[in-house]
Parts: structure tokens; C-alpha cells; sequence
């Protein structure tokens, strides 16, 4: 069962666009956008600052499955959530990490990661990427 959830998320070593990269970033929306692409599953981060709560609003999208969840900038807690994979539902969390505002320059900069775990035991950890925003 472990080797067919790893099996999903793994990115095959020949396959130069399976890498985990920054997709985009529009300076208009202050957002930022990482996924991971996996043999057959791609996990998708998207942060957008929102300076009228002051927090970050995650939507994650895994396949045909979306999430979406404001966390405040000080110390934010990992979002999780569990999805429908037959006979696995592996949990899927993703923490926004090393979260720094710099006021005298207006940037907040952090680190996205990406952790599954099977029956709470961690099978894969995913540093997807750390980027720089305008705010």
C-alpha cells in the first residue's frame, strides 16, 4: 500500500518537466504558485497575500480536488486535508515555512512544503520552493 501511494507522488528521473519549480508569479494579484508533479498525481500551491486581513490564502488543487484556507502570516499552521484515494486517502499537508516580512522593502518571503502521510505515518516530504512577493 506505502509503495503505491509513493508511486504516485515519485517524479520520474528522465522527465525534465516533472521538476518542482515556481510557475508564476504576478506582481498585480501579490501571488505565488509552486507544484509538484508526480508519475501521475500533480499537487498545486498557490499563495496570495490579502493585505485587508493580513494572511496568506492557500489553494491547493491535487488532480480534479480543491482546497482553500487563509492562515495568518505569524506562525501559521500546516494546512491539511485528506484526499479521496481509493483504499489509501493519503493526508496532505502543506506548510508555509521561514515566513519573513520586510517592511523597509515591502516583500514577505517563505518556503513551501509538502508532506503525505498514510495511517500518520509521513511517507514523502516536499520542499516545493521559497519565493519573494511584493506586499
Amino acid at each position: 500500500m506505502f509503495q503505491r501511494i509513493q508511486s504516485l507522488f515519485q517524479t520520474p528521473e528522465d522527465d525534465k518537466n516533472s521538476t518542482i519549480v515556481i510557475k508564476s508569479e504576478n506582481l498585480t494579484i501579490k501571488s505565488v504558485e509552486a507544484c509538484a508533479n508526480g508519475t501521475i498525481i500533480i499537487v498545486c500551491v498557490n499563495a496570495t497575500f490579502d493585505p485587508k486581513i493580513v494572511e496568506l490564502i492557500l489553494s491547493i488543487g491535487v488532480d480534479d480536488h480543491y482546497f482553500s484556507q487563509e492562515i495568518p502570516l505569524k506562525n501559521p499552521p500546516p494546512v491539511c486535508f485528506t484526499v479521496p484515494v481509493p483504499e489509501l486517502e493519503p493526508t496532505i499537508c502543506v506548510a508555509i515555512t521561514k515566513i519573513d516580512v520586510d517592511p523597509k522593502v515591502e516583500i514577505l518571503s517563505g518556503c513551501i512544503n509538502l508532506k503525505i502521510e498514510v495511517a500518520h505515518l509521513q511517507l514523502i516530504q516536499i520542499d516545493l520552493q521559497c519565493f519573494q512577493m511584493p506586499i
